[in-house]
């Protein structure tokens, strides 16, 4: 079984490559931590001679040394090689030196940075064709997640916890990423402005700036008392006739002003009479202009509900579905919690029983303890 097919049995899917580094990583750890009989099963050789790539070694991408050695003599044997500390390295070439100094028999190593400032390792007497130098040390393999099911120079019993600590990672990462699949905020709604009432028209009918029409009655007194006197003590014709014409002249005077009087009278009384019935027409467009605002007011008032609920309504949903999400990834938050806290639990305790420490038998992946 490939070693992605086993880590997303545990913890779900992820892309090769990151399984790919963090099996990687997961092999070089272990290796780092695992007793000197272990590491053996994981370590390479490097030889060191003249007409080969060099007769030093470069340190980057090597592991721990697990020993030096280096032929004694042409067709020899091989001696192992002595470290000694860097800051004495040259004195490896001093043969008045009886601690560092080098030979064929009693050879020397150590570790420091070349020229190029690289991590280097130097074996003396220098390497060459017929007496040259071997470097076992640690190296760290390179795992394919959706080819291997087995790592080479690694010890068998050690894969599983590659696995757990790959899955382990995943599961970080998984718990990492919870950050970014959250849902948006929900946004608060912007509601609309309420519609502002209509401006009501004044509907008191006011007549008090029309003139209504007045009738002014027309003095007359004729002098009956004059007449009298002529009938009944002078007994006057021509003076009685005299007064009765004056009398009736005044008399004529009266019915004529009077009667001008009425048609004034009725022609302002008409006048004001249409004035009232325009007033009285005014108001009813000014009561029909506010009915009709009111209608529409109405209207408006009613579409304004509707938008508003429809806002609310979508907001409750927003929120209803905000808090399932939540709930949702808080439920898979806690899942991936459990199961790194389970799985970080094997791999310890993998580590200390790999190391000769642990208080139970080796844990099998996804088994009891």
């Amino acid at each position: 079984m490939a070693f992605n097919t086993e880590i997303q049995a545990l913890v779900g899917t992820a892309t090769d490559s990151e399984m790919d580094q963090w099996l990687t990583d997961g092999a070089k750890e272990i290796i780092n931590i695992l007793p000197p009989e272990l590491q053996m099963k994981c370590s390479s050789v490097t030889n060191l001679y003249i007409g080969n790539a060099d007769t030093t070694m470069d340190m980057d991408g090597k592991g721990k040394i697990l020993h030096v050695t280096r032929e004694n003599a042409d067709s020899g044997y091989y001696t192992p090689c002595r470290e000694i500390p860097p800051a004495f390295g040259d004195l490896s070439n001093d043969s008045s030196n009886m601690m560092y100094y080098a030979t064929a028999t009693d050879p020397v190593y150590w570790i420091e940075s070349n020229s190029s400032s690289h991590p280097t390792l130097f074996v003396k007497p220098t390497p060459t064709s017929n007496q040259p130098a071997k470097i076992v040390h640690i190296a760290y393999p390179s795992v394919d997640a959706d080819s291997d099911s087995a790592i080479d120079n690694f010890p068998d019993e050690a894969e599983y916890l590659v696995v757990l600590y790959a899955s382990i990672k995943v599961l970080q990462n998984k718990m990492n990423e919870k950050s970014s699949d959250l849902p948006s905020d929900v946004s608060s709604p912007t509601f609309p402005a309420a519609p502002a009432p209509p401006t009501m028209r004044d509907n008191t009918l006011d007549i008090s700036t029309l003139t209504a029409p007045t009738y002014s009655p027309q003095a007359v007194a004729p002098d009956f008392e004059d007449a009298n006197n002529w009938i009944n003590t002078e007994e006057d014709n021509e003076m009685l006739g005299s007064r009765i014409s004056v009398i009736n002249a005044q008399i004529s005077d009266f019915n004529a002003k009077m009667s001008n009087e009425m048609n004034d009278y009725n022609r302002d009384k008409s006048i004001w009479e249409k004035q009232i019935e325009q007033e009285i027409k005014n108001l009813d467009l000014k009561r029909d202009f506010d009915a009709q605002a009111l209608d529409k007011y109405k209207t408006e008032i009613n579409l304004y509900a509707q938008e508003v609920n429809q806002k609310v309504t979508a907001y409750t949903s927003d929120l209803t579905n905000y808090s399932a999400k939540i709930q949702k990834h808080a439920n898979e938050y806690k899942w991936f919690q459990s199961q790194y806290t389970l799985l970080k639990q094997d791999y310890a305790q993998g580590i200390l029983n790999l190391a000769g420490k642990g208080a139970t038998p080796k844990q099998q992946q996804g088994g009891e303890k």
